[in-house]
């Protein structure tokens, strides 16, 4: 018997499943992401473990459970500055392997993409993606997502370079 799934916004007390699953994805798909696990296992707090104990409303990640399990994630946050706060980002998508082929992605991006566009002032959404990632492109393309940039030679892990597609949807494109 398989249990259902909830999808939610990640809530204070959610920080450490979070952490567990973002190291991870980092160690699983090194050429995916653009940190290290020992860059960021390191690290006493991750960024959106802060945002997700504070409960904040401009950085958030929702997440995908299995019974208690979380078995994905969808990080958002706004840029901070003046002139570019009507923009979001879309950061750290990932589904734990053997929860792939059940719309699980999909399901979190859409949560994701509607929980920003609910915050006042967001008028837009950017990701990046590896060029290789033909997938994740097709995802995002069927969500609304428009291509409007490669950044040759983005990351580089052990003399390996991948590109990396950015792409972006405006909110009244929204699907």
């Amino acid at each position: 018997m398989t249990t259902s799934l909830v999808f939610r916004k990640l809530e204070p007390g959610d920080s450490a499943a979070y952490r567990e699953l973002r190291l991870e994805c980092l160690r699983a798909h090194p050429l995916t992401f653009g940190s290290l696990p020992e860059e960021e296992g390191a690290m006493a707090t991750l960024p959106f473990e802060a945002a997700i104990e504070r409960a904040s409303v401009d950085a958030s990640i929702v997440g995908a459970f299995e019974g208690d399990r979380l078995v994905g994630i969808v990080g958002m946050d706004r840029d901070p500055r003046r002139k570019t706060r009507h923009r979001g980002h879309i950061r750290q998508v990932y589904v734990k392997a053997e929860c792939r082929g059940r719309k699980i992605g999909e399901s979190l991006m859409r949560l994701a993409i509607e929980t920003a566009f609910a915050i006042d002032g967001i008028e837009q959404l950017e990701l990046g993606v590896v060029t290789e990632n033909s997938a994740a492109i097709s995802l995002y393309s069927s969500l609304g997502f428009e291509p409007c940039g490669v950044q040759v030679n983005y990351f580089k892990v052990d003399g390996v370079y991948r590109h990396q597609q950015t792409m972006q949807l405006f909110k009244q494109a929204a699907r």
